[in-house]
């Protein structure tokens, strides 16, 4: 049997790639030299988030799992950008 603490961290990896997938969509992105497409940038978050919730929904209750989810993906989208800000600034070419 998989051990829970196999699914937390795959939830907490498909959460930070969703998170990334939702960031590059962005036109203002400073990771990636071009902007990904909005179908692809936004369906494959979506297709990650699904995932992040999935395997938490594995080792706790749904309601657990999608508050769980909810959270991490507001933490992740509110730290990103930030960070990102912090090691590319504005002035460097990308």
């Amino acid at each position: 049997m998989i051990q829970p603490d196999f699914f937390l961290a795959i939830g907490s990896v498909a959460g930070l790639l969703a998170s990334i997938m939702f960031y590059c969509t962005s036109g203002q992105q400073r990771l990636l030299t071009r902007s990904l497409s909005g179908s692809a940038g936004v369906g494959g978050g979506i297709g990650l988030t699904l995932c992040m919730a999935g395997c938490f929904s594995h080792i706790m209750s749904l309601t657990t799992a999608l508050f769980v989810t909810v959270v991490l993906l507001m933490l992740w989208l509110c730290l990103l950008p930030v960070s990102i800000a912090l090691v590319k600034p504005r002035g460097t070419q990308r």
